[in-house]
């Protein structure tokens, strides 16, 4: 019964709901990582770049959006930032967000189990979750 009314909720936003259903947000500039494929390390300005949108203008930009299913985080490095679970409680409040993806360099593991963790606690619990991380090679080639 969930699959068939996930069906009709996913066509019903399709043809009448006027904002889309999948977004990628750039959350931060900021990175610790100079991966070669990467276009965001080679500016270097970005590396501990603060001036990024605050919460509020998160808040201001994702309060027009209705309805997003898959919110794909991306930067420079999103466990950068110290409110990332702040910006998606709004997010999984104000949407029926059933997929929330998030690609890491994995660098700070601490970092990114600690907010993980909050994440978790604050999204809706039928959210899924996923962490990506990005392996360019093995041993010393990987940065």
């Amino acid at each position: 019964m969930r699959i068939i009314n996930r069906f009709f909720y996913l066509v019903k936003n399709l043809y009448f709901v006027k904002t889309p259903i999948y977004i990628i947000f750039f959350v931060t500039n900021c990175c610790n990582a100079r991966c070669k494929m990467c276009f965001n390390w080679r500016n270097e300005k970005n590396i501990l770049n603060k001036d990024e949108l605050s919460l509020s203008e998160i808040k201001k930009i994702f309060a027009g959006f209705a309805n997003i299913q898959q919110l794909t985080l991306s930067g420079g490095e999103p466990f950068l930032r110290s409110d990332l679970p702040e910006i998606l409680q709004f997010i999984s409040q104000k949407n029926d967000l059933q997929f929330i993806t998030i690609p890491t360099n994995g660098i700070k593991s601490e970092l990114i189990y600690r907010q993980t963790k909050k994440i978790l606690k604050k999204i809706k619990p039928d959210t899924c979750l996923k962490i990506s991380f990005s392996l360019e090679d093995i041993g010393k080639k990987h940065d």
